[in-house]
């Protein structure tokens, strides 16, 4: 019937289901709590046994007290208007909260015990540790989080041990509740002057439990949360409370700030928090149906996204069992966007326990905070608004200084918003952060004027996130997940789009150092587009945002793309500034990169010696810029396999390097980086690895273990080792650097997949052919379909699947393999790079090994002869080309 009634949206009918609490004499209970009651409807135990639970002595009986309680509650859903009040001398008059039964254990208690209440075990602990000494207690904590439960399950542990004392609940949601409280416990004192209805029944509770004839009392000022109530006026409750001979206070509200103003100074203090995840999760097992199918998946997702609040919980249980629908199905809903969330959590279903004038919902719950505050606190409500539309978690004073200038002003208005549990200090106490759900509500209340609070935040972000040459990595880290949210919104006016396209610009510039190069990518086109269309082609941010997109284009593989793109620039920048232009010279050394990675290196060359010269003229020798031309110079010098001069212009770079910015500056390790790579590769093993081990620390310290660049110096400092026989310690840290590339869900990462086939390297170094050609078939895959079939870090890839093909005797694929290698090197490189000759010496191996042993001969002779002549006849490379031709043919 009930299901009917919601299914045709009908009214819901009050109910209360009571049910028997004593045994029959032989027998257990006859109807038992699960068949006597309704979920989500009020349920109170009555202490009798089945056939003598209707049967009351008289109208003091307990049992009679709590039905005729509810009946007399529904009774004024239906009386006329003109008929009188029942006379509030009635002993059935006084209803604290108009939606419960009275206790059936504490006399005249408005509550009945919570058989569903867990958790808060160290909160009643430390209130019952507590009150002996202290006579003043406040629960604070954001609504829904359950203080009036903690309180009244105190009452009902503290009763059971000194059931001497009177309990007195004043329910503080308004100002009628408060008096028609006090009037209640001076009827049930029976203080002189009581039936008197000119006399002030507060006084008359006032000096009486405050005088030394009272009994022991405990009186708990509910849900205090209007300082404006519990201040002003004559009926004020901080006038009201008594003086504590007999007696102790235990308070609860929202505001912080109500306590000391109610029950004066030296009060102690308890913020409710969340239930931890295990008391959750039994709170909602106890609220759901008995044949609710529970997947614990779900369960603790569903939990993790309530944030573990009681009423949330509670809230979901209900909607679970009105709607008939599965744990899991809710699980959908909650998850399926924002707006589903919000709609779910703005739901108002009565929950009896909290009575017909609580909100119900935990947004309607927050939402009379969040008015509070925009009225009587302007400046904490407009932080509050702008704060909803940043990362809740991690934000900086300083931060906030955009909004509120006076730092006295910032700070009470932080206060008062903490008072009210709305965000909470992080560690230190210069952060702050919000709950997730506290966000949401308060951006779904500003959804009329959300554009104003978003303009805002990216106006207070962009101000103060550093740019793309600043080594404030720190602040950069800090502010990194702000930045995120606030360029995801979409703006109309072209003030805030100016400033959008500055906050891209610079992220792309970030995410580019930190190796998240499509990031970095799609954030750089989107702030070119806007520059170019407010700016134009010449105005120097668009210059800078496009050359910035060609350096990424080039990290990302893209090696044609980004040479057309930075000619372009230089193009463009010659015709604006003019030929040696600083601005000119910066685009020309990056233009010479991309050249290079094309492999032309001798054009790459030409172009880095005539930015060394310009920035030497114009900054001098020991300039950072400089610096980077010098050290440019070398790693080309290296993939000409020139060690001799590489080795020493990367000497040269990194002794300047460190006398000018220091052992341990980021662009120092750089160099060293550099360096190390032509100390690898003209043999010099130890002191590479040396040298790259100080650079894996240095970059720890600066980036943290995980970033991208600090992976990518444990990465070669892995090939070192490897190239030194080290294959133990080479093989644990590609291990290190693949797993932690997981973690960071990194997969198809460029240097990710090459720690990959380094990996599978050091794996066929060891033998282990199964597992390196897995690996290096994975990385194949992994690498054709982010950058290409033809791409050069492609062919290395499958240059080095081709090798243990070879070795674990699949010549015919590790031939295709090879030949398809070298013709995409031959055709990239030249055929006389080193890397087409590594090319020919596998070709050549397979060759051998299939008994094709007379062009075997061709191609190591082909090789020796080029790699004499380049790298010179003592170099590893070329004796092993010679120790092969040896081999063969015996000369």
């Amino acid at each position: 019937m009930i299901r009917d009634r919601k299914r045709m949206n009908e009214d819901d009918i009050n109910i209360t289901c009571f049910f028997e609490e004593l045994p029959v004499r032989g027998f257990s209970v006859i109807v038992t709590k699960h068949s006597a009651t309704l979920p989500t409807y009020q349920s109170t135990g009555l202490n009798y046994t089945h056939m003598a639970m209707t049967r009351f002595k008289d109208d003091t009986d307990q049992g009679f007290f709590a039905v005729t309680g509810d009946l007399m509650r529904w009774s004024k859903r239906f009386r006329n208007p003109a008929q009188p009040e029942v006379d509030m001398g009635s002993p059935m008059a006084f209803r604290n909260k108009p939606s419960l039964v009275c206790s059936l254990t504490i006399p005249h208690f408005p509550y009945s015990r919570n058989s569903d209440f867990v958790g808060c075990e160290d909160i009643l602990r430390t209130i019952e540790a507590r009150l002996p000494n202290e006579t003043r207690l406040a629960l604070n904590g954001i609504g829904g989080v359950g203080k009036t439960e903690i309180a009244a399950e105190f009452c009902y542990r503290y009763y059971k041990e000194h059931s001497d004392v009177s309990i007195f609940w004043i329910p503080c949601d308004n100002d009628i509740n408060i008096d028609l409280a006090f009037r209640e416990v001076a009827r049930r004192l029976k203080l002189p002057g009581y039936d008197d209805p000119k006399t002030d029944q507060s006084d008359l509770v006032v000096r009486y439990m405050s005088g030394g004839e009272a009994n022991p009392w405990l009186m708990v000022p509910d849900n205090a949360d209007h300082i404006e109530l519990m201040t002003e006026g004559k009926r004020a409750l901080a006038r009201l409370v008594p003086k504590f001979r007999k007696g102790f206070v235990v308070l609860t509200t929202r505001d912080r700030y109500v306590a000391p103003a109610v029950v004066g100074s030296g009060y102690s203090s308890i913020t409710v928090n969340s239930l931890c995840p295990a008391d959750a999760q039994t709170l909602l097992r106890s609220k759901l149906p008995d044949d609710a199918k529970i997947d614990e998946s779900n369960e603790l997702e569903i939990l993790e996204i309530l944030e573990y609040l009681p009423l949330c919980i509670t809230q979901a249980a209900a909607y679970i069992d009105q709607s008939e629908i599965s744990l899991h199905e809710y699980w959908l809903e909650l998850t399926e966007s924002e707006a589903s969330l919000i709609e779910i959590l703005n739901d108002d279903r009565i929950d009896l326990r909290r009575g017909f004038d609580a909100p119900n919902s935990v947004f309607r719950a927050w939402k009379l905070s969040f008015e509070k505050i925009r009225k009587r606190y302007r400046q904490a409500g407009e932080l509050l608004s702008v704060m909803a539309f940043l990362d809740r978690q991690n934000i900086s004073r300083d931060l906030l200084h955009g909004v509120i200038a006076s730092r006295h002003q910032l700070n009470s208005a932080l206060g008062t918003l903490q008072g009210f549990c709305l965000i909470k200090a992080e560690e230190g106490q210069e952060t702050f952060g919000m709950h997730r759900l506290v966000q949401l509500a308060t951006k779904f209340w500003l959804h009329s004027n959300r554009e104003d609070h978003e303009a805002i935040a990216l106006k207070l972000v962009s101000g103060i996130f550093p740019g793309p040459h600043s080594e404030d990595y720190d602040t950069q880290r800090q502010l990194l997940r702000h930045v995120k949210i606030v360029v995801s919104n979409t703006f109309h006016d072209d003030s805030s789009n100016k400033l959008l396209a500055d906050l891209q610009y610079k992220l792309a510039a970030y995410e580019w150092q930190a190796g998240q190069y499509d990031l970095a990518d799609k954030l750089c086109q989107a702030a070119y587009e806007k520059r170019q269309s407010w700016l134009g082609g010449l105005h120097k941010d668009t210059l800078h945002t496009k050359g910035l997109l060609g350096v990424i284009k080039r990290y990302q593989g893209f090696w044609d793309e980004a040479y057309s793109i930075q000619k372009e620039v230089l193009r463009r920048k010659e015709s604006a500034f003019g030929i040696d232009h600083l601005d000119t010279i910066d685009t020309l050394s990056d233009l010479a990169d991309a050249r290079e990675q094309q492999g032309r290196f001798a054009e790459a060359e030409e172009m880095t010696q005539r930015a060394y010269a310009i920035r030497m003229n114009l900054l001098g020798k020991d300039h950072p810029k400089t610096l980077q031309s010098l050290m440019n110079l070398a790693t080309n010098k290296r993939r000409q396999a020139n060690y001799n001069d590489a080795e020493a212009l990367g000497r040269q770079a990194l002794q300047r390097y460190e006398k000018t910015l220091g052992l341990n500056h980021r662009l120092t390790l750089t160099s060293g980086y550099a360096l190390a790579g032509t100390l690898r590769e003209s043999a010099q093993y130890a002191e590479a690895i040396t040298i790259s081990s100080k650079v894996v620390d240095g970059r720890k310290r600066i980036f943290g273990d995980n970033h991208p660049q600090t992976l990518l110096a444990i990465n070669n400092l892995a090939l070192g080792h490897r190239l030194n026989g080290n294959l133990g310690g080479a093989e644990a840290l590609y291990r290190q650097v693949c797993t932690t590339n997981a973690k960071l869900q990194r997969v198809d990462h460029p240097d990710n997949l090459q720690a990959h086939q380094c990996l599978a390297q050091v794996l066929r170094d060891l033998w282990n052919y199964d597992e390196a050609e897995k690996v290096g078939r994975e990385t194949l895959v992994r690498r054709e379909l982010v950058l290409g079939n033809e791409h050069l870090s492609t062919m290395n890839t499958a240059e080095n699947l081709s090798l243990t093909l070879d070795l674990k005797g699949s010549y015919e694929e590790a031939e295709s393999l090879a030949k398809r290698v070298l013709a995409v090197r031959t055709k990239g490189l030249g055929e006389s790079h080193t890397y087409t000759l590594d090319t020919l010496f596998i070709l050549a191996s397979i060759k051998e090994h299939t008994d094709r042993v007379a062009d075997a001969i061709v191609d190591f002779t082909r090789v020796r002869d080029e790699r004499t002549r380049i790298l010179g006849p003592q170099h590893p490379a070329t004796q092993k080309a010679i120790q092969r031709l040896q081999q063969l043919t015996g000369k």
